[in-house]
């Protein structure tokens, strides 16, 4: 219900994901041969299937996605390692009562990012406009029987955001009328180099991606966020989390950084481990100009990356509710005060 409340926060946090790098029911809308892909020549590329996680599965599945996406924000909080009873059980209400059994189910997530000009935020699913609707400013928004549209002002650009019962899409106001043409006649845009990344999402996996480092330094040189420095001779990662294999694809072109990074790893894959709770162990190998990061994979695991790539979204969720509480109790305090 209150998802456009917490729109910047959501918003930052995409691109918190882009600075990071990509390393971490109900039946999906998107066919496997045709998904949304408004963006030619993207520099990044993300997919996310939400359901994959379980939390719109059988009773037991879903209470037990419930409970490690509540746990998984906990840990994100700052300040909050260790959580009273009272507040678990607010936060994990939160989760259920507005993703699960609230007005915001989204299924799948599509990211396509060019530059600040020409990228595409794409979630399917399925919303309830009029329940959005109540928590807009209506001077913001348009209303029709079958969308809404919303333009806000975010990091000095303007940005649309149409909301219709299947779909959200997140873009530019300055090119949202040829990225939305291009969803609504279901076109994949993609140029044909990047057709590793169209057959990741042919098995609906939890999770994959593709960057092209070169491309995203370049595009990133008139904003605020960088590289890291010590991953200048990166120039291509791949990732692809499903329940057969996780794989991490990293390009390194020079053969003597390649050769020093692959021998610095063991540290990297201990604590790649220890994010993934010990539940699975990864290797790494090299393979012509790339060194791969890999691992066998089973459903459990596969959930796993979906609920936790869940909670690193849903953690802006809660901040931006939690605040919305204190300010709705200092303007009750007011308002008492004033009587």
């Amino acid at each position: 219900m209150f998802l456009i409340k917490f729109h910047k926060e959501l918003l930052i946090s995409i691109f918190l994901i882009l600075a990071m790098s990509l390393l971490p029911g109900f039946q999906s809308v998107s066919e496997p041969n045709r998904f949304p892909a408004p963006i030619e020549n993207p520099v990044v590329m993300l997919y996310h299937n939400f359901a994959i996680s379980g939390v719109y599965d059988d009773f037991m599945t879903s209470q037990s996605a419930i409970n490690e996406i509540t746990d998984e924000i906990k840990k994100y909080l700052a300040g909050k390692n260790s959580a009273s009873a009272s507040e678990k059980i607010n936060l994990r209400n939160l989760v259920k009562n507005q993703i699960v059994d609230g007005d915001f189910k989204p299924e799948e997530l599509f990211f396509y990012f060019e530059n600040p000009d020409n990228f595409a935020l794409i979630l399917l699913g399925n919303f309830s406009i009029e329940q959005i609707y109540k928590n807009l400013d209506s001077n913001n928004a348009k209303k029709t029987d079958d969308k809404l549209v919303l333009n806000l002002e975010l990091f000095e650009s303007l940005i649309q955001i149409m909301i219709s019962p299947k779909r959200i899409v997140l873009c530019p106001a300055s090119n949202s009328e040829i990225i939305l043409a291009r969803i609504e006649e279901e076109k994949t845009c993609l140029a044909d180099k990047f057709n590793a990344f169209t057959r990741m999402l042919k098995v609906k996996p939890a999770l994959a991606g593709e960057a092209t480092i070169d491309g995203l330094t370049r595009t990133l040189a008139s904003t605020s966020i960088r590289i890291p420095e010590e991953f200048d001779f990166l120039r291509h990662v791949r990732l692809l989390a499903d329940e057969q294999m996780t794989k991490i694809q990293l390009f390194i072109p020079d053969d003597e950084k390649r050769t020093d990074f692959s021998e610095s790893l063991t540290d990297s894959l201990k604590a790649l481990n220890a994010f993934f709770d010990n539940a699975t162990s990864f290797s790494s190998q090299l393979k012509g100009r790339s060194i791969y990061l890999e691992t066998d994979s089973e459903l459990e695991l596969e959930r796993k990356f979906s609920r936790k790539f869940a909670a690193f979204i849903l953690q802006f969720l809660e901040k931006t509710y939690h605040n919305q509480q204190l300010a709705g109790n200092r303007e009750t305090d007011g308002v008492n005060t004033n009587d």
